[in-house]
């Protein structure tokens, strides 16, 4: 996560897909690798067969038609992709016919899955088939909550606005959560972080916390920040130990109790770092805090997802394709931040992150250090888009008048009503 800045994290992280075939190839997803890549009507595809058990697993047939601009090569593919990552792909093996089948696999923990084609006719352009498929469960619906990378000076006066916008919207307080950024998380230095700095520090966290608004610091684990930003995968988590326990104990003594946990940015998933992002956490843990993970794309690291609260899975300026449900994690520890987004594409990409599998949602139209116009609209939406609270008061029980309840002299029984009810006497004539 770009410091005081847009985000360009998601761009040093590719997700992958925890299916692979043997043909399988990770590469930047579409939208933000393929600049040709357009829908096009000359290529066009199908789904001729599809089927899915969640045991075994399944597979999906298209039938691809190739127009005259694209047609034909033998080496022509067609992939399939999930959270970004072609996973397999088919040749068409035919140089001539323009129509040709392509069948894969669907792996048994199923997901998203969505089609592209490339052809050296054209130059290996890409083409969007237009063609999503979803096999399994579909994604539970969570009470949503927001998570806000709010990188303001302690006096700024979004922080004022955000507590009227939570006022405003009516979402329960203690479902925004806040960063607080202390010098990007380089705090130890008393000739920077001045202990008149701690004291504004102190005195917004009291306001935030007497509000109900959940707060967390901010602590960075990247080993080389260059312009804003972690230099590499290898160095998410990499810085030593005892520099980020030093500026952890500093938020817990300067803010104490007031500070329910850690902002943990490039916490790299990718599976280079996991020792080093876990001793983090963990000793977060020994501290009695909670921690936010963040790698900006979706995790590669098990270990590291589960031993987190939340995980930042998604880091950008759209929403993407990428689903942690249907990548196998859990939907109430999966969080989506979104910089640089307009007044009029925020509400559809909450629509997607619910669709997707994300509880925490979070959109700004800068980067981390602006605050959007609407902020209000969008907290409100935040808190309609859980499970309905609708309900509806059950009817007493009732059971006079049904068929089965009458004898047969036609009379009815109100089985509600005290007393002995008799049905059937066996044989005719016996006591009751």
């Amino acid at each position: 996560m770009l410091r005081m800045s847009a985000c360009v994290c998601c761009a040093l992280v590719c997700s992958l897909a925890h299916f692979r075939s043997s043909a399988a190839m990770a590469i930047r997803s579409p939208e933000a690798a393929i600049a040709p890549a357009s829908r096009t009507a000359a290529v066009t595809a199908t789904v001729t067969a599809s089927s899915w058990d969640p045991s075994v697993g399944g597979s999906i047939t298209l039938q691809v038609t190739r127009g005259t601009a694209q047609c034909c090569s033998a080496w022509d593919w067609v992939g399939i992709y999930q959270d970004g990552v072609r996973v397999a792909y088919v040749h068409s093996g035919d140089g001539v016919n323009p129509v040709f089948s392509a069948t894969f696999p669907i792996p048994s923990t199923g997901g998203i899955f969505y089609f592209w084609f490339s052809t050296s006719v054209d130059s290996w352009a890409m083409h969007d088939l237009g063609i999503s498929e979803t096999f399994g469960e579909s994604v539970p619906i969570v009470t949503m909550a927001s998570l806000i990378p709010s990188y303001w000076w302690p006096t700024d006066g979004k922080w004022d606005a955000l507590i009227q916008a939570v006022d405003t919207s009516g979402i329960p307080p203690s479902h925004v959560t806040v960063v607080l950024n202390v010098n990007n998380g380089y705090n130890t230095d008393p000739a920077v972080v001045t202990a008149w700095h701690w004291g504004l520090w102190l005195s917004r966290a009291q306001s935030l916390s007497s509000a109900g608004i959940k707060i967390i610091a901010y602590v960075n684990l990247c080993a080389d920040v260059v312009n804003f930003a972690c230099s590499s995968q290898a160095n998410q988590g990499s810085r030593p130990f005892s520099e980020v326990q030093a500026e952890m104990d500093k938020y817990v003594t300067e803010l104490g109790s007031l500070i329910s946990g850690f902002f943990l940015d490039d916490a790299g998933h990718s599976g280079l770092t996991t020792s080093g992002v876990l001793a983090v956490t963990n000793y977060a843990v020994g501290l009695g805090m909670e921690t936010v993970h963040n790698p900006g794309a979706m995790s590669q690291d098990v270990t590291l997802f589960d031993a987190s609260n939340v995980t930042v899975m998604r880091e950008a300026t759209t929403p993407g394709t990428g689903s942690p449900h249907y990548s196998g994690f859990s939907v109430e520890k999966s969080a989506m931040l979104l910089h640089s987004v307009d007044a009029a594409s925020w509400s559809g990409y909450l629509a997607t992150a619910q669709e997707n599998g994300y509880k925490y949602f979070y959109a700004t139209s800068g980067g981390w250090d602006s605050s959007p116009s609407y902020l209000a609209d969008m907290l409100t939406s935040i808190k309609l888009a859980g499970p309905s609270t609708t309900t509806s008061t059950p009817s007493a029980p009732y059971a006079k008048g049904d068929p089965h309840l009458r004898n047969v002299y036609g009379q009815a029984f109100d089985l509600m009503r005290p007393g002995r009810h008799t049905f059937l006497l066996l044989p005719r004539g016996a006591d009751v």
